[in-house]
């Protein structure tokens, strides 16, 4: 029986093993949970775990959180005594979630000790 080619061969290439999340993200996400949350609300559960970004800051990391597919953004409109308000809300993807799982995986791990490290 002839022996598979290897990946090399192919073309094909093993998928890299993702990167854990940055700690903003892991936290975002970890806040958040499967609730959908205005970035107001986001910004001051952030604040009160000592993560406090401006206002803009916080749009900015949303945004990039979106563009990567971890979170999911929409416009929620509401009337009240005649005026209309709008807020933009938040919800956490599929992959946001896997990422989060991966990332907790990541730091839980036990260490391995390296040749060479000292380990305390």
């Amino acid at each position: 029986m002839p022996e598979a080619p290897s990946p090399t061969e192919t073309g094909c290439q093993p998928k890299p093993q993702r990167e854990p999340l940055p700690h903003l993200q892991f936290l975002i996400i970890a806040i958040m949970g499967p609730k959908k949350m205005s970035g107001r609300d986001i910004r001051e559960a952030m604040k009160v775990r000592g993560a406090h970004k401006t206002k803009a800051a916080a749009y900015q990391l949303f945004a990039r959180m979106v563009d990567a597919g971890l979170l999911e953004g929409d416009w929620e409109e509401w009337l009240e005594d005649g005026e209309t308000y709008r807020r933009k809300v938040f919800k956490v993807t599929g992959e946001g979630h896997l990422a989060s799982e991966r990332t907790r995986d990541f730091f839980e791990r036990p260490l391995v000790a390296m040749p060479g490290v000292a380990t305390c």
